[in-house]
């Protein structure tokens, strides 16, 4: 699907509008600190939620300055009043409560009315306007390039930072020096493979299930604050780390089995107009005469409810919300009079000490010797909600779930067999894994959530891994 027509795309173009919070969260985003990579945002297109919050930001300033200008004339004109005679700035102060009154009121009318380009009802893709200043085209083009990128890299424990909640996963391990037995004959011996042709099979056994909406892509994982032995992603310290691998270099990690630098295949399927994305994390590694196999699944939920705000207004103007924006204004203008110009300040003195800034973390990646590039999160992370939108959601993931854990089980005992590896114990626990997360293989079990005897249950919540510490241990 085209992330540029997504539905959370479409939710927070509109919010960039609606919330000033948001918008200038997503421009610190972008326009901070350019030596941090930004998270892939998956089903986001991101550089049109950046426009459209430059677009709401240039608009907000605009009536600060108007506001601000009016609230100086108003002083201006009250220091001229005598002392003894207040009452003459009576009728001024009318005027000025008027103008700002207006200038309030037509805002509030603006900022729906730029939002409603992105109403379910009336969303196209005209709705979009690309306008980045001169000044922030550099910073929507690195966006670009890494949103594109192919190296991850993290800040923290999780790596898979932007994938969002963590839903389980499993791994095992299997005996590739023990051959398959035929009835009534020896023992075959097994023959050896690579890697590289372990993930070529599985991925095109994947894909033969001919599945919509799902992509397959090969990336690397590195914690941002290791990267200074590794010239090809930094070359300099005071350098944005280049989130872009050549496929030698993808291909090189695929069978190497590195502690820092780690190759995963990414299926990811994205439904309900990538309101929900599935990603699985796929990684093969042979240690001795042992093949290691892993998979970890990570979900995105729908956004929050607080950005669903323009589904929530009607798509055309009406006479309650004349009402609405009339009697809103006459209760903001006052404090929005009072708080503009100070608003104004503070971003001058943000574009100042934003250089200064640059400045320290300049000083700073001098100075320390693990600085970090990584990513803590991403825009469609921090927007995810906590709960499914719809019930079928909920099924809907364990559907794909458990189809592509099938078709990859499947691929990797077809893999195997075809190099007269004895698949026995895998066989026997393939539908285990699959129902229930557990795999038990050559004395191995790994799991997310196991439930054992009659009655006994699974209590499995949505929760996200924590990006700074490893799991706590139970008590």
């Amino acid at each position: 699907m085209d992330e540029k027509k997504s539905n959370a795309t479409r939710l927070l173009c509109a919010s960039a509008h609606l919330d000033s919070g948001f918008c200038n969260k997503v421009i610190e985003q972008v326009t901070g600190n350019k030596y941090q990579v930004k998270a892939p945002a998956y089903g986001l297109n991101y550089v049109a939620i950046a426009n459209e919050c430059l677009i709401a930001q240039g608009r907000r300033v605009i009536f600060q300055l108007l506001l601000s200008l009016n609230l100086v004339v108003a002083v201006s004109l009250y220091s001229q009043t005598p002392r003894y005679r207040p009452e003459e700035f009576i009728p001024t102060l009318v005027i000025v409560s008027l103008i700002a009154w207006i200038l309030v009121f037509i805002q509030k009318c603006k900022e729906k009315s730029e939002a409603r380009r992105f109403h379910k009802n009336k969303f196209k893709d005209e709705s979009f306007r690309y306008s980045p200043s001169d000044s922030c085209k550099l910073d929507i083009e690195r966006l670009i390039n890494q949103q594109k990128g192919n190296v991850f890299i993290y800040s923290g424990f999780n790596p898979f930072v932007g994938s969002g909640f963590d839903i389980g996963g499993w791994s095992f391990t299997i005996n590739i020096l023990k051959g398959k037995d035929q009835v009534g004959h020896e023992t075959l011996n097994p023959e050896p493979f690579e890697i590289p042709d372990l993930y070529e099979f599985i991925e095109k056994h994947v894909k033969k299930l001919e599945l919509k909406n799902v992509t397959y892509e090969n990336n690397l994982f590195i914690n941002g604050t290791e990267l200074s032995d590794e010239k090809w992603i930094l070359p300099t310290k005071l350098t944005s780390p280049n989130p872009n691998a050549e496929q030698t270099v993808m291909e090189s990690y695929k069978s190497l089995n590195s502690e820092k630098i780690r190759f995963y295949n990414c299926i990811q399927i994205k439904s309900w107009e990538s309101d929900l994305i599935l990603s699985m994390f796929l990684r093969f590694s042979i240690v001795g005469k042992n093949l290691f196999v892993e998979i970890s699944n990570f979900l995105l939920t729908p956004l929050d409810e607080k950005f669903q705000k323009i589904d929530k207004i009607p798509s055309s103007f009406t006479f309650d919300e004349f009402k609405g924006n009339l009697f809103g204004s006459l209760l903001a203008f006052p404090f929005r009079s009072i708080f503009a110009p100070f608003d104004i300040l503070n971003g001058v003195f943000e574009t100042i000490f934003g250089s200064a800034l640059d400045r320290l973390n300049k000083k700073t990646i001098k100075k320390v010797h693990q600085f970090d590039y990584g990513a803590k999160t991403s825009l469609r992370e921090e927007t995810s909600g906590q709960n499914y939108s719809h019930y079928f959601q909920k099924l809907d993931r364990e559907m794909y779930k458990k189809i592509i854990e099938k078709h990859i089980l499947e691929g990797i005992i077809e893999f195997l067999e075809s190099k007269n590896i004895d698949t026995g114990e895998l066989k026997e626990n393939q539908t285990t894994i699959i129902n229930s997360g557990i795999m038990v293989s050559g004395g191995t079990v790994k799991t997310e959530n196991l439930a054992v005897g009659t009655g006994a249950k699974i209590l499995n919540r949505l929760t996200k891994k924590p990006n700074n510490k490893p799991p706590q241990p139970k008590l």
